[in-house]
């Protein structure tokens, strides 16, 4: 889902996010019938559709508990302090560990017969 089709169901009062959960219910409820009866399914869109449900759900239930509303500008604050970090040179990389010495065949002979 689109972070500003997000915004706008936070900009919508509890009562029109009851609205759009019950008619998608209805719409699930529907699609339901028309597979058992005419053999005809929704596919991808009932996951979608749930998924909204449970979105809706969410924000119900975060505004009934008094959560803040505004919580993508908790991520900005992430970004800004992400941004103010210093950086590394782009051409430089960490020395390459030098590798253990292979053993011959010879010397895994010579601890067979020891």
């Amino acid at each position: 889902m689109k972070k500003s089709e997000l915004t706008k169901m936070r900009e919508k009062t509890a009562e029109e996010l009851t609205g759009m959960a019950k008619e998608l219910r209805e719409t699930l409820l529907k699609g339901r019938f028309a597979a058992a009866l005419e053999g005809k399914g929704m596919g991808i869109k009932t996951r979608g559709m749930r998924r909204q449900i449970a979105r809706i759900e969410s924000m119900l239930s975060q505004r009934a508990h008094g959560a803040p509303a505004a919580a993508p500008a908790v991520k900005a604050d992430a970004k800004a302090k992400k941004a103010s970090a210093p950086r590394k040179p782009a051409g430089t990389k960490p020395a390459a560990k030098s590798a253990a010495p292979k053993k011959s065949s010879a010397d895994a002979a010579e601890k067979k017969k020891a």
